[in-house]
């Protein structure tokens, strides 16, 4: 890591492909009826989490002996894995937006195209409660009921919780572990003394009776030198409507080390349970609540951009103040780009869908993006701040043709 920064480096990806190359990626059949995960599967689970490996572990380029894959199960990539606090010490954002970013195919409008950006992945967080292998032997202890997450992107991006009955009936002896459930999402490092506000906004599910859900925030208090949590209890509302819960941060002598969610009660069913979705949480100064910067997007036009394939099209633009709106000071604590400057992204919309977002001053654009749009196309992009708001909206109408690489190549598929 210490080599990738020097580099220049934002982000490193680790991806031990070769398991998938070597060992099957076919689930076995027993009965005619796929039985469990494939080899590949269990390596792959064996070198990240530890678990124990199948007996067969034969391939085609070691024939009549297994490979030497002991030394994963002894050290497995999480046994290594760091966790650090999210955000910075007076700021954090997550929407959950996902590094691949689904988006309709014009033609095909029952298709769904996924347009690759790591630039747009947030934070995301810890989706199973305890580490990786201990939620993975799960099933074999008793009967729990248990609190976990899972990212979604319909219909639009948001962490999901749910709940579960997890464990084997054999090693309950006929009980089922008592409740509350909790599930960590991020850890913190934050000062507590009211200088932050800390908003999360939630989706309801369908309502289950006898389940009460919440919000948990861990504090550190540095006088006592001690760990405690403060709960706060989410009341059931009608329908399916976003709603925005504005939590405090403010505690004696302490910081806030982690937020969470909990879940008391039980919902009665064996089966997976949605409770809860989030689609949002954002903490940042207050004095950046409710601020109105005066910004607006300006000189919206495409460009042509060198390719590995070719040329590129791609439409580009640029932000200022506006005249007479020179709006408030950026407040100490909120992130500022060195490219977008007070913006996190950008969303594009061609014609009357959202092509994807942007992260920096231009968006690549593809044929997909315009075939069996008009003969002329309008392009509009809206910049989104670090910690909410929005800029005024800038667009631009036209001609398909001019859009379209395959045409001006003469080439048109």
């Amino acid at each position: 890591m210490s080599l990738l920064s020097a580099s220049g480096f934002s982000t490193a990806m680790f991806a031990p492909a070769w398991v998938y190359e070597h060992f099957p990626t076919s689930a076995p059949v027993r009965n005619g009826l796929k039985d469990g995960p494939s080899i590949a599967q269990q390596v792959d689970e064996s070198l990240w989490i530890g678990v124990p490996l199948p007996d067969n572990l034969l391939c085609d380029c070691r024939k009549g002996r297994p490979h030497h894959t002991k030394f994963y199960r002894n050290h497995p990539v999480t046994r290594y894995a760091q966790q650090y606090a999210a955000g910075s010490s007076r700021f954090f954002e997550t929407r959950f937006t996902p590094a691949f970013q689904p988006f309709s195919d014009q033609e095909q409008a029952h298709q769904v195209r996924f347009r690759p950006s790591l630039s747009s992945q947030d934070p995301v967080p810890n989706l199973v409660p305890g580490p990786a292998r201990d939620w993975h032997e799960l099933n074999k202890g008793p009967m729990t009921r248990v609190l976990y997450g899972e990212l979604i992107t319909k219909p639009q991006p948001a962490l999901r919780l749910l709940t579960k009955l997890a464990g084997c009936y054999e090693a309950s002896e006929g009980h089922t572990a008592a409740c509350p459930a909790n599930l960590i999402l991020f850890n913190f490092n934050m000062p507590a003394d009211d200088s932050l506000a800390a908003s999360i906004t939630i989706r309801e599910t369908e309502h289950i009776h006898n389940v009460t859900r919440g919000i948990k925030m861990t504090f550190f208090n540095f006088a006592r030198r001690e760990y405690y949590d403060v709960g706060h209890t989410l009341l059931p509302s009608l329908g399916h409507e976003e709603s925005v819960v504005n939590l405090p941060v403010n505690e004696m002598n302490a910081t806030l080390v982690a937020l969470g969610v909990f879940m008391e009660g039980d919902p009665d069913t064996s089966v997976p349970v949605a409770i809860l979705e989030i689609t949002s949480i954002i903490i940042k100064p207050k004095e950046a609540v409710g601020i109105q910067f005066g910004l607006r997007l300006r000189n919206l036009h495409i460009k042509d951009r060198a390719h590995e394939s070719g040329v590129e099209k791609r439409v580009a633009w640029d932000w200022e103040t506006v005249p007479g709106r020179h709006g408030q000071t950026w407040p100490i604590g909120m992130p500022r780009s060195r490219t977008t400057g007070p913006f996190s992204s950008f969303t594009v919309r061609i014609g009357d869908e959202v092509a994807g977002q942007a992260y920096c001053l231009e968006f690549p654009l593809r044929d997909e993006d315009v075939k069996g749009l008009g003969k002329r196309i309008t392009i509009s992009v809206v910049g989104r701040l670090f910690g909410g708001g929005f800029a005024d909206c800038s667009s631009i109408t036209v001609p398909r043709a001019e859009l379209m690489i395959a045409e001006n190549n003469m080439t048109d598929e």
